[in-house]
């Protein structure tokens, strides 16, 4: 065995080593158990509260589409609204509280709906208000718990801890996405908002649970020593801390654009199937639900994945191959029904998978990254610029659909997501280190 082979083998066991290492500590860390838990069972509540609410409002208020477009819209502009000053506040505040506050939030405000419709007071507003003011809430716990995840685990195992909180946010979009139609009518739609209601409060009793770490006091007197900035300054801080850093500024580039032409997916993509390929709405469902295997078997594999080819490599070969699946919707107009099957089916398993691979692996890099006292405004920049990408993105989609076609909106998504894979193969991989 040459040199070179002799090195490349002892790389690859040390790399397996350290990976076995991590994935078999990380459940010995009872304070990531308990933030697992807490993720776990807010995301189970949020999917309930995002889809049960459109089967209330129109099976129980009669809802038109002017009232579900404003129903969607109340899930949207809060983000906009909030996510930037609320980095700002969970970079100045302690964050486990913050959790703790937006999960008893979340609890009391879903719980008004089974309130209003058994005291007959509930209308399309108070919907729409619920929404908005829950969608404050999860964008500060989703911001404060990407943002507390590196206090309590140690850098090399962040990878690991976000391919299981990425498996559990699959795993509740499979599930509860399926489960809550069947509640809806079984139940009746506001008492499935008192379930609802309860995994809140069980996601804040798994935060009582997670124990401050012995670094985090030093972690606080080195954010108490830097310059104290205006609350302006510190919302602006964030896209400061981008620009200043190469590695930062490409993963935001790149997720925004992906966010932008993913938007065209989003808003077409059912629309697509149903009108242009005839496609039964019962179809497009199944064909939506198959879609979370990929999303979870790229949940399952991703630190095995990115520990054999690196994170970056990983990120690019996500972005290269997913111009691809997306340019099977607007290609399979050419072929025969069962072709077209096969081309959806793969779109949504790989498309998923892909998608997954991506998002872990940027955040997992933007973690490590950041200092921990800057993360809730690093964070919440990257959420504020994808939401807004993705708004202009659907905004986009929606006009070229209109005037053109979908098959021409989704060649330009497919075009623009293949042009952003060459962005960042040339502007990191070949620029900056691995």
């Amino acid at each position: 065995m040459s040199l070179k082979s002799k090195q490349r083998a002892v790389m690859s066991r040390q790399k397996k080593s350290m990976s076995e290492a991590t994935t078999k500590n990380i459940w010995k860390n009872s304070n990531f158990i308990s933030i697992f838990g807490a993720h776990t069972v807010s995301s189970f509540g949020s999917v309930v509260t995002r889809d049960a609410i459109p089967f209330i409002a129109v099976l129980f208020l009669a809802a038109q589409p002017l009232n579900m477009s404003i129903l969607a819209l109340a899930g949207v502009i809060p983000i906009l609204l909030v996510a930037l000053p609320g980095g700002v506040l969970i970079d100045r505040l302690p964050r486990i509280p913050i959790m703790l506050l937006a999960d008893i939030a979340r609890a009391g405000l879903v719980l008004l709906i089974p309130i209003a419709w058994f005291f007959d007071f509930l209308t399309l507003w108070v919907l729409a208000g619920v929404i908005f003011l829950t969608t404050i809430f999860s964008v500060l716990f989703d911001v404060a718990n990407q943002s507390v995840l590196p206090e309590y685990v140690e850098k090399d195992e962040l990878l690991s801890a976000n391919g299981k909180l990425s498996s559990a946010d699959t795993a509740a979009e499979v599930t509860a996405s399926s489960l809550t139609g069947w509640l809806v009518q079984t139940l009746g739609g506001p008492i499935v908002l008192l379930l609802d209601s309860a995994s809140y409060l069980m996601s804040a009793a798994f935060i009582l649970r997670i124990k401050q770490p012995a670094h985090k006091a030093e972690a606080l007197d080195q954010d108490q020593a830097r310059p104290k900035q205006t609350f302006i300054q510190d919302m602006q801080s964030g896209f400061k801390i981008y620009a200043q850093n190469r590695q930062l500024k490409i993963y935001l580039i790149t997720s925004a654009t992906q966010a932008f032409f993913g938007a065209f997916m989003g808003a077409l993509y059912v629309f697509h199937l149903l009108n242009t390929l005839s496609i039964s709405a019962s179809i497009t469902g199944l064909l939506i639900a198959v879609g979370g295997i990929g999303g979870l078997l790229g949940s399952v594999l991703s630190e095995k994945i990115s520990n054999r080819l690196g994170a970056n490599r990983v990120m690019f070969y996500s972005i290269f191959l997913r111009s691809f699946t997306i340019l099977l919707l607007p290609l399979s107009v050419l072929l025969s029904p069962i072709l077209v099957i096969i081309a959806l089916i793969v779109d949504q398993v790989l498309g998923d998978f892909l998608f997954v691979q991506y998002h872990i692996n940027e955040r997992t890099k933007r973690q490590q990254i950041a200092e921990v006292h800057e993360l809730g405004r690093v964070n919440s920049t990257a959420h504020f610029t994808s939401t807004a990408a993705f708004s202009l993105g659907l905004l986009a989609a929606g006009v070229i659909g209109e005037f053109s076609s979908t098959t021409v909106a989704l060649i330009i998504a497919a075009s623009g997501i293949f042009a952003l894979s060459i962005f960042f193969k040339v502007s990191y991989l070949n620029r900056c280190a691995n």
